[in-house]
C-alpha cells in the first residue's frame, strides 16, 4: 500500500486499475482547491481508462475480434485525451509560474 503525503491522511484508500490509489475526500475539510484537485485527478483517471480501452481494442484487433477502424477510432480518442490532459497540465504550470512572479 502506498504511503500518504506527509500531512495528508489516506483513510480507507481505494485501489483502482493500474496501481492507482485514490483516497476518499474528507468532506469536513473540503476546500475549493481540494475540489479542483479531485476533479483533476478524476480527469486523469478518465484519460487512463480511455488508454486502457484503446489498448484492449488493439489487442482485440490483433486477435481479429474488432475491425481496424474501431481500433483506430479508440486510439484517436486516446490520443486526443492525452493531448488535452497535457495541454491542461502545461497551462496550469504556466499559470502557477505567473502567480509566483507576482510581487507581494
Amino acid at each position: 500500500m502506498a504511503e500518504g503525503i506527509q500531512g495528508l491522511s489516506m483513510v480507507n484508500p481505494v485501489q483502482t486499475g493500474a496501481n492507482t490509489i485514490v483516497a476518499p475526500v474528507n468532506v469536513q475539510n473540503t476546500t475549493p482547491f481540494q475540489v479542483m484537485l479531485d476533479a483533476a485527478i478524476g480527469g486523469l483517471q478518465e484519460v487512463s481508462a480511455i488508454e486502457e480501452k484503446a489498448n484492449a481494442y488493439i489487442i482485440q484487433y490483433s486477435q481479429g475480434n474488432v475491425s481496424m477502424e474501431e481500433a483506430l477510432i479508440e486510439v484517436q480518442k486516446m490520443t486526443l485525451a492525452v493531448q488535452m490532459a497535457t495541454t491542461v497540465v502545461n497551462q496550469v504550470v504556466s499559470t502557477f509560474k505567473e502567480i509566483e512572479q507576482i510581487p507581494v
